[in-house]
């Protein structure tokens, strides 16, 4: 779904992209085609995107369904959103205070899972992972480890945080696409 094992994500498809977020951030938009059979022109030109928040306590999961976010409570906000070209479309700002507009958190579904005693979620495209880890007894990163390939396709992308590694004993479920970003790909 989305991106072929060997190559990197599709931008057309019938079928919506799926990921997963696993941490604080998630984004990957994909073109939509339709029309005559034997066309591709261009149907909808508005980004498809299923996100899927997850977290195991259901409080975190109300205060980021707000999508309210403070300067002073993350890094700076407005350098995590310099990459874009026009991050006004996507957030509001009022001060040190960044809002989520509505056309983005209608993309997000919330879900309470246990990444360590849950089952897989299934056929994401990708997953971030980020700043999770480093909190975790490593006794439970391979059990964390399982669930996440457990829910990426064949192919799928994770993304850990930088001072992030993958446990040995996952290493051969996942090859390293950009290992400076920690970034990797199920096999």
């Amino acid at each position: 779904m989305g991106a072929t094992p060997a190559g990197p994500p599709r931008t057309h498809g019938e079928q919506p992209s799926r990921q997963a977020l696993v941490g604080p951030e998630c984004r990957r938009p994909r073109a939509v085609f339709g029309g005559d059979a034997g066309t591709r022109r261009p149907r909808d030109r508005r980004p498809r995107v299923e996100i899927t928040a997850t977290d195991i306590n259901a409080d975190i999961l109300e205060e980021a369904r707000k999508g309210t976010y403070a300067t002073s409570q993350t890094t700076d906000i407005a350098d995590e959103l310099e990459p874009l070209d026009d991050y006004t479309k996507y957030i509001e700002q009022d001060g040190d205070t960044f809002q989520v507009r509505d056309q983005v958190k209608e993309m997000v579904t919330f879900e309470q899972h246990d990444l360590i005693r849950g089952d897989p979620k299934r056929d994401f495209d990708l997953v971030f992972c980020r700043n999770l880890l480093i909190y975790i007894d490593s006794e439970f990163k391979v059990p964390i480890f399982e669930t996440i390939r457990g829910s990426l396709r064949e192919g799928g992308y994770l993304m850990i945080g930088m001072t992030e590694t993958l446990p040995a004993e996952c290493r051969d479920s996942f090859e390293a696409v950009d290992k400076r970003h920690r970034i990797y790909r199920r096999v």
